[in-house]
């Protein structure tokens, strides 16, 4: 009797963890793939934190922010809260076919996600990709992507609306 309750406990945590799978997730697994495939290129300098990482650096906003009564600590600690893993790539440096290689496979990736903003001065352009939950009112998985500084900032987690308008206004 033991056997099947275990069995069929690890079913139904099986079956629960499939169908919360959703594309997104999958977008996010492909994302870092991509990262992966290029982090032992030239000119790629890739940083990533990951759960772990992410706890530390809020604990160290919020002892800053309880010592300090900076407002610029809070707005950071707002933005920061729901975030899970980072990942910053920087290809500036690399060989021009890595470069547009990168580019058109991220391209590939960012076609079915929703761009929340894309702004350009002069030759520098930069997008901001998310999916936004509108009961809530949060952005899930913020990118930002600048084809032309090659630069790429994935925030997978949530990150509130009224944080990223007061990214915006700054």
């Amino acid at each position: 009797m033991r056997k099947i309750l275990i069995v069929m406990t690890l079913a139904l945590v099986s079956v629960t963890c499939f169908a919360g799978k959703s594309s997104d997730a999958l977008r996010r697994d492909k994302l870092m793939e991509l990262i992966r495939d290029y982090s032992g290129e030239d000119g790629f300098d890739i940083v990533q934190i990951g759960s772990l990482g992410t706890a530390a650096v809020k604990n160290i906003v919020r002892m800053a922010s309880s010592v300090d009564d900076d407002p610029d600590l809070k707005d950071a600690m707002n933005v920061i809260r729901g975030i899970r893993k980072i990942a910053v790539v920087d290809y500036e440096d690399c060989h021009e076919e890595t470069r547009r290689g990168f580019d058109r496979r991220l391209h590939k990736l960012l076609t079915d996600c929703d761009m929340l903003l894309e702004t350009k001065e002069s030759e520098e352009v930069m997008r901001m990709y998310g999916v936004i939950d509108e009961e809530s009112e949060e952005v899930k998985d913020f990118i930002l992507y600048s084809p032309s500084d090659s630069k790429l900032i994935c925030l997978f987690g949530t990150i509130s609306l009224d944080a990223v308008s007061k990214i915006l206004e700054e």
